[in-house]
């Protein structure tokens, strides 16, 4: 099985994907979405190892793993997000790594993350650093596995604070992203 991981080096880092032969995910349904087994990774720190097949939500696309990567690409480009790695060969790209506050992608940033918070989302006061990678698996000759993970931790600037605290994902950008790039048409043959 492909496996991609992610090293949170600062923000995030991609690592090559390797294989694992002994690991079989369990499925889940989440937000509508397959979705491997979770794994509780603990506090973030720099240099925490993450592994797309444990954390990471996915989905079928039609199409060869070029064809997903560069559908992928535009849909990143479509919603603002830069991306800052991107290796078609072994079926990697996304964000390693941006800082945002208030709101993402036409939505306030607690509609795709939950960072706690008393007195409000902290997701939306604070500064929130985030990852956003995208993994792109052949199965088939006319069909690909697209993950979708995003990392994220927030720091209240306003009160000095030091430490970070980490975010869950909401599952709704991950499943945006999958919805638009199963929306976009395929490319017409030969143009690959």
């Amino acid at each position: 099985m492909k496996l991609a991981l992610a090293t949170l080096v600062a923000s995030a880092l991609v690592l090559p994907p390797g294989r694992l032969t002994a690991q079989t995910p369990t499925n889940m349904q989440y937000n509508g979405w397959r979705r491997d087994k979770p794994t509780s990774f603990g506090t973030i720190s720099p240099d925490t190892k993450i592994r797309m097949d444990t954390v990471s939500t996915w989905v079928l696309v039609p199409g060869t793993p070029l064809e997903v990567f560069h559908k992928a690409q535009g849909v990143y480009g479509s919603m603002k997000v830069k991306v800052t790695y991107a290796d078609s060969v072994n079926g990697l790209l996304g964000n390693t790594g941006f800082n945002n506050t208030g709101g993402f992608a036409g939505q306030r940033m607690s509609y795709w993350l939950g960072c706690g918070g008393m007195l409000g989302p902290n997701a939306d006061r604070w500064r929130v650093t985030m990852a956003i990678l995208s993994s792109i698996e052949p199965v088939s000759r006319d069909t690909t596995k697209l993950r979708t993970l995003v990392v994220a931790s927030a720091r209240n600037v306003a009160e000095g604070s030091s430490v970070p605290s980490n975010c869950n994902t909401t599952g709704k950008l991950e499943e945006q992203i999958h919805q638009k790039v199963l929306a976009m048409p395929a490319a017409p043959s030969g143009s690959e």
